[in-house]
């Protein structure tokens, strides 16, 4: 094959209106000035003997742009798989779509097959019917050469008849940038169409929006641009690669076989500004301590062309407190208390084939709302910030949640008759905000006061056992102890609840209880009794004055006597 390559002179100034080309043919040297009247095809007409080659390849400049396109047939090498489809060529088994060159630029087209995947349903092979990497379908190559380096935005002229044959990749140099991938058509039933559009690019859904494939030329000269397919039965005509000339002020694209028209307007382009979000989603709203819980953490590149470098995120999880971890992704590790993702490159994203999502699974370790804060970064600059941290919130409850128990007691406690019986009520009551779990309490009795009668669900005599079973929060219950005292004086109770779940243990509860000895009925008040000492030798000769005062004495206590009680009498 012949090499053409249509240069400027090094010592020529670069004039965009009227620029001085080489054009180099086998090694010899042709000279030519672009005029209004001398176009790029018409320098190609110089070349004695390029008919063929000027059908297939056709470089052209402008002062909007440099185009170059070239004819699908006109490959340096090609996979097998890529058959060359005229006129003469017979109706194949393997070709469901027909024969489509008489449409074709040239009369000629590569189509790959077999086909196998032509509808929806169908499946993927073998062999192998759709390739959603780039570099990994069979192959197109071509040397071009470039007379400036830069960024050439790519265009292709294919046919679809479905859903299933409207896709390619594109590259430069064997390097599929992800500016190439996913070259998509929604053009179905329409002939032959152009299209520079990447699958799900400028949030335009799946067809993406135009000039979203390019691939940077790095130097002028030969450099291989590189095509390898998306789906089977895609039928390539021709591919224009245009560079910008017009400092983003005309918008270029082909139309029909091969002419170029301009509209004023600018492009989006990279720009290293990227869009970056974060989503990160529980397998489960509602869990119990010692469960699992899968998480799913998705990051999302919504920016059309750029892509985000040295991605990470971090995922604040309070693990070793609240969670324990049971199983990561390859990409994140344990820093601390959080998870760290590290990303590394995130190309702009494709949200019907998500490829980057990352799980894990944590195990809960106490109750109450756990909330994971997720939030990413990378080394360019995020122009839109609000979708760059995300929470999920996971309810979890306690296998055996903490509840706490109090215990009341009523009747008269204070002033209760030796040997007679009596009744006092012990209550019991749920006060946490979950189920307790085998409630019960131990009551010790002291020495002379004794239980008269059974109580159900109570077990022994000094220290009385009793198993009440589970209670609802705010629940309650109640038993009523029927005793007697046998001795007088104060009486300590001490009562122990408990229950398998309390948030701390209950101390020991005493109540006292005063039990006095009744009055007996034949009791009264009685008087304190007199004593009169007399002298027994009485002086005779004292006279009538001493009898006198014996005399008085003696009328006292007679009368003393009269009035006493009988009980006081001896």
């Amino acid at each position: 094959m012949r090499r053409l390559a249509l240069m400027p002179y090094p010592s020529a100034a670069i004039n965009r209106t009227c620029p001085l080309w080489r054009l180099d043919i086998d090694g010899e040297d042709l000279m030519a000035k672009r005029t209004s009247s001398l176009t790029s095809t018409s320098i190609l007409a110089l070349a004695v003997g390029l008919t063929t080659l000027s059908a297939h390849a056709n470089l052209r400049t402008h002062d909007d742009y440099i185009a170059i396109d070239i004819e699908g047939e006109a490959n340096d090498n090609k996979d097998d798989r890529w058959v060359l489809t005229e006129p003469t060529t017979p109706s194949q088994e393997q070709d469901p779509d027909g024969n489509h060159s008489d449409t074709a630029a040239g009369n000629a087209y590569l189509e790959l097959l077999p086909d196998i995947r032509v509808n929806h349903g169908d499946p993927f092979g073998p062999p192998t019917a759709i390739w959603g990497a780039a570099g990994t379908g069979p192959e197109l190559n071509y040397e071009v050469d470039f007379p400036e380096a830069g960024r050439y935005f790519v265009h292709v002229r294919a046919l679809s008849t479905g859903t299933e044959d409207n896709g390619i990749h594109v590259g430069i140099d064997d390097e599929w940038p992800s500016s190439g991938e996913r070259m998509q058509w929604c053009t179905s039933g329409g002939g032959w169409q152009w299209s520079s559009r990447q699958r799900d690019s400028g949030g335009a859904g799946p067809c993406g929006v135009s000039h979203t494939i390019w691939i940077d030329v790095p130097t002028p000269g030969t450099h291989n641009v590189n095509f390898s397919a998306r789906e089977d039965g895609f039928e390539f005509d021709r591919f224009m690669l245009i560079k910008d000339l017009s400092d983003n002020t005309r918008i270029c694209q082909p139309f029909n076989e091969n002419s170029i028209s301009c509209i004023d307007g600018s492009l989006e382009s990279a720009d290293d500004i990227v869009d970056l979000g974060v989503q990160i989603e529980a397998d489960l709203a509602m869990v119990k301590t010692g469960e699992d819980v899968g998480f799913t953490l998705t990051v999302i590149n919504e920016d059309s062309f750029d892509t985000a470098d040295n991605v990470e995120v971090n995922i604040t999880a309070a693990i070793g407190s609240d969670w324990e971890v049971v199983s990561v992704d390859e990409a994140c590790l344990i820093a601390g208390t959080d998870l760290v993702c590290q990303l590394g490159s995130i190309i702009p994203s494709n949200p019907e084939e998500v490829d980057h999502s990352y799980s894990f699974t944590l195990r809960a370790l106490v109750a109450g709302i756990s909330t994971l804060d997720a939030s990413i970064s990378s080394t360019e600059i995020d122009d839109f910030q609000a979708n760059d941290e995300a929470s999920v919130s996971v309810d979890i409850e306690d296998e055996n949640p903490l509840t706490t128990v109090s215990v009341d007691l009523t009747g008269d406690l204070s002033s209760l008759t030796l040997d007679e019986p009596f009744t006092i009520t012990l209550s019991l009551v749920n006060t946490g905000i979950g189920p307790a779990f085998d409630v019960n309490t131990d009551i010790a009795f002291p020495t002379g006061l004794n239980l008269d009668e059974r109580v159900e669900s109570c077990a022994g005599t000094t220290i009385l056992t009793c198993e009440f079973g589970d209670l609802e929060a705010s629940e309650s219950i109640a038993i009523d102890l029927v005793m007697t005292a046998t001795t007088d004086g104060f009486k300590n109770l001490l009562f122990t609840p408990a229950a398998d779940n309390l948030i701390e243990e209950l101390a020991p509860i005493q109540r006292s209880l005063l039990v006095v000895t009744p009055p007996s009925s034949s009791e009264q008040d009685e008087e304190p009794e007199v004593e009169v000492e007399v002298d027994a030798e009485v002086d005779v000769d004292s006279g009538a004055g001493s009898w006198m005062l014996l005399a008085g004495l003696m009328t006292v206590i007679v009368g003393r006597r009269r009035y006493a009680p009988a009980k006081a009498l001896r």
